[in-house]
């Protein structure tokens, strides 16, 4: 059996449409674990409608973050393979049937792309697994968002879950440990090249457009995996890059002039990121950054 675990908050805009689509899935053999977060929406409402059928579950707890939730979630799931689903996005209805396909195959982890929707609900780009780089061993896969990769729960297990101090990148800071795992006992990942999971562009609160968060996510990855990161200089410039650009937008202007410029020492052929240190010393710098009201 399969585990879904849908972590949400205030979603109820939203969550009616993600929990149709895992109940228009061609495979059945699933359960649907929401974890809420504390939502002070009637998200709770909406999804009481669907309990009456006994492969779902809902539980409310108080706030704690999406990765508390997911978590949570695996806790209290009974499948031997566990993947997540994000409250505002849903899937394709073949998504967990194509997996079991690969299943079948021996796969123990596997990952299918998914493709952008704007808020008019039309189709726009599509991203699938790709070569991750030297800080995943130049493995293909995709671990971005929720629904495109599923695992064996011992997997997650043993790699201790997501940790629950990251504010932003959950997914790619769990894909570290996860990869290091799957690196040494030789497992394989196994891709799907469709996009799967329909992820839904909408004027909600997302956090991809936190830059307090994205700030705070990618120093906090950064000093966790100090030592892996000091491996590879390219990916280390380019995590400190995404670092301050969010500090520049913060209007957090001395700390973006320190991080791209420890970037561009890292990585001196990067002429975009030296640009970007110039930027940051410049007296437009604040229009250029669309600058918030935090101050440094």
């Amino acid at each position: 059996m399969i585990s879904i675990v849908i972590p949400t908050y205030n979603r109820a805009n939203f969550i009616a449409r993600c929990i149709n689509s895992v109940l228009k899935q061609t495979f059945e053999k699933w359960e649907l674990l929401i974890i809420d977060d504390g939502s002070t929406d009637n998200t709770q409402d909406i999804v009481t409608e669907y309990l009456g059928d006994i492969r779902i579950r809902y539980f409310k707890k108080q706030k704690r973050g999406a990765t508390h939730s997911r978590n949570v979630g695996v806790e209290k799931s009974t499948g031997e393979y566990i993947t997540f689903l994000d409250s505002d996005d849903e899937a394709e209805p073949e998504w967990l049937e194509s997996f079991i396909g690969l299943i079948t195959q021996g796969a123990e982890v596997m990952c299918c792309g998914f493709q952008y929707y704007n808020y008019k609900g039309e189709p726009q780009k599509e991203h699938l697994p790709y070569e991750m780089g030297e800080l995943y061993y130049n493995r293909t896969g995709r671990f971005t968002n929720g629904g495109v990769f599923l695992m064996k729960k011992y997997l997650f297990e043993q790699i201790g879950g997501y940790d629950e101090e990251v504010r932003a990148g959950q997914h790619s800071e769990m894909a570290i440990r996860l990869l290091e795992l799957l690196e040494n006992k030789k497992i394989k990942i196994y891709n799907l090249s469709v996009p799967l999971i329909k992820v839904h562009v909408h004027q909600d609160a997302k956090i991809r457009t936190d830059d307090e968060a994205l700030l705070s996510g990618a120093v906090y990855v950064l000093n966790k995996h100090k030592t892996v990161f000091k491996k590879h200089k390219t990916v280390y410039a380019n995590y400190l890059g995404v670092a301050a650009v969010s500090a520049a937008r913060l209007g957090k202007t001395a700390k973006a002039k320190r991080l791209f410029f420890k970037a561009w020492l890292l990585n001196p052929g990067n002429v975009k990121m030296l640009g970007r240190y110039f930027i940051s010393l410049s007296p437009m710098k604040n229009k250029l950054w669309r600058k918030n009201s935090v101050q440094d």
